[in-house]
């Protein structure tokens, strides 16, 4: 219910603007100050009169009906209290009706939303590294589809470079079909080092490294069937990470997929004067911008991956006719994609402009056992392998008849690691650390599917009951902390959009966070399965409404819920 919208359109009668009104209306952050404030200052300097006198005139000229019941004028604040046993009924009987669908506003029917996210390099595994990327474009892409948008998942694989040619190298050298056959991905990332180093100290080896990757481009039937072989043992170990995770991806593109397509923009840039010689290099001064120098082609007449990205930027368009292009990695590349999305402006492509770089900080462990065991790049894989270990432990301390453990373990213990991701701004740099993660007390993922099935415990004891169905009292339920859950769920759908308008799912995860505070101080102060028929089935019907959110906004983030812990 837009209860905002409402009483914008009561103060509108005292001849101010509905959509201004609005704007400045904002949701309280002390419920004793009321559950909407509307600032008067900025009316001050149209009005000429003081922000305490705009606010008492207002108050004192203002009819209260509902679903207002209180007005009061504090220090050039107007405090709307609404009521809220009209409040809390209508909220929370609109989810009981509509499930999960009941922060679904279709805002986004009709359009595209391309994420690019996750990027896996050939030849190398999965690494901490890429657990923001992986989280935080996975729940962008959860939510825009909630919202009623089309979206293109891709997964742009590294898969082009001159260390492609040293691995050939070294393993044409060094080692052998059969030791590729049984090493997998722990021989390709020994035949990747060995190149890289031979490559350095042995100029003849180096030039063994170029003519092989120069083979790959021009797609020499020996050195694609090796490539080929290196990206499937890659893909054959981190899909199942993806699997483990319940991500899909809708394409499985990569570097070298553009590698044909490159002249196309080069002999655009060309024609267009943009593009400039420079010391042999083929560059785009984009100085004048604050952006540098970019550079297209280097002296030996190989192509850089902003060439790449630019090939792929374009025919992402052609592909998709996106209405928004998102690539969700590290602040690192911030100058990578400003040249980007520049150099495309400049070309005269109008989807420049729905092109973003949702950037992220940086992740690591903290020193320890587990940093010094796992490695400074620690596995995906590993990581989650350790994490369900030591949620199955807690679960059988804590619950070993405990039905579905394995399935409980799982769900937690990828939760933990991901919310690692998403519980916080994605631009501040971390240290994930798995004990605190694991915790089923303070601000972690557990905690939230905890309060998830204890919610699924009520509604189960509830179930038995044999007098239930009766008429809801929703009059009972005026606690702070009830009344709390109520604005949360009346605004779950504003925090959706505003979560991806901003590309932060940290926006959703608070808010989940504190409905589960709000919600287990509810369930400490209150008994829900009360003696009172009327109050009870109230309460019950809160209980219920908090599960669909809870499960919705998990859910959004990427995260699985169980009914019992």
């Amino acid at each position: 219910m837009d209860y905002k919208l409402q009483i914008a359109k009561l103060i509108s009668n005292l001849n101010l603007v509905v959509d201004e009104i609005y704007s400045q209306l904002t949701p309280s952050i002390n419920s004793e100050m009321g559950d909407y404030s509307l600032p008067c200052f900025k009316m001050a300097k149209e009005l000429k009169k003081s922000p305490v006198l705009i606010a008492s005139e207002l108050a004192n000229s203002f009819k209260i009906v509902s679903p207002i019941e209180k007005i009061e004028a504090v220090n050039g604040y107007v405090n709307f209290f609404l009521k809220k046993s009209e409040v809390s009924k209508e909220v929370i009987e609109n989810v009981v009706y509509k499930g999960e669908n009941f922060a679904k506003l279709n805002i986004g029917t009709g359009k595209t939303i391309v994420l690019d996210y996750s990027s896996v390099n050939i030849a190398k595994q999965m690494h901490i590294g890429h657990l923001y990327t992986t989280a935080i474009g996975n729940s962008l892409n959860n939510i825009y589809k909630y919202l009623g948008y089309k979206t293109v998942g891709l997964n742009y694989l590294g898969d082009y470079g001159l260390q492609f040619g040293e691995i050939i190298a070294a393993h044409k050298t060094f080692g052998s079909e059969q030791e590729l056959k049984l090493g997998g991905i722990e021989y390709i990332q020994k035949m990747y080092a060995k190149g890289k180093d031979e490559s350095k100290e042995n100029e003849e080896f180096a030039e063994l490294g170029k003519y092989w990757f120069l083979q790959i481009e021009q797609k020499n039937e020996e050195a694609m069937r090796l490539f080929e072989v290196f990206k499937e043992i890659t893909l054959n170990e981190v899909k199942p990470i993806f699997e483990l995770l319940n991500i899909h991806f809708d394409e499985w593109k990569g570097e070298l997929y553009y590698s044909d397509k490159m002249n196309e923009i080069i002999n655009e840039l060309e024609n267009s004067g943009l593009m400039k010689e420079s010391r042999g290099r083929k560059i785009v001064d984009l100085k004048k911008e604050n952006l540098n120098v970019a550079v297209i082609v280097k002296e030996d007449g190989s192509t850089r991956y902003i060439t790449r990205d630019l090939a792929a930027g374009i025919d992402r368009y052609r592909s998709y006719k996106f209405d928004k292009c998102l690539y969700i990695t590290a602040y690192e590349q911030n100058l990578h994609f400003a040249q980007l999305f520049k150099i495309l402006e400049k070309l005269g492509y109008e989807f420049a402009k729905n092109m973003v770089h949702v950037s992220y900080g940086r992740v690591s462990l903290p020193e320890g056992k587990l940093s010094s065991r796992m490695g400074a790049k620690a596995l995906l894989k590993d990581i989650f392998k350790e994490s369900i270990y030591r949620a199955s432990e807690i679960i059988n301390e804590k619950n070993p008849n405990l039905n579905n453990k394995d399935e409980v373990a799982k769900a937690v213990g990828i939760g933990a690691v991901m919310f690692g991701a998403l519980n916080s701004q994605k631009i501040k740099d971390t240290v994930f650390n798995m004990e605190e993660a694991l915790s089923f007390e303070g601000e972690t993922a557990p905690y939230m599917q905890y309060t998830y099935a204890r919610a699924c415990s009520i509604l189960r004891k509830y179930n038995e009951l044999k007098t239930k169905n009766n008429t809801p009292n929703y009059s009972q339920i005026l606690g702070s902390e009830a009344f709390e859950i109520i604005k949360t769920l009346n605004n779950f759908g504003d925090v959706i959009i505003e979560a991806v308008e901003k590309y932060e799912p940290s926006i959703l995860s608070r808010t989940l966070m504190n409905l589960c505070k709000n919600f287990n101080k509810f369930y400490h102060d209150y008994k829900v399965l009360d003696e009172d028929a009327n109050i009870m089935e109230a309460r019950v019907n809160l209980v219920l409404a908090v599960k669909t959110a809870l499960k919705l906004g998990l859910n959004l983030l990427g995260l699985s819920v169980v009914e019992e812990m």
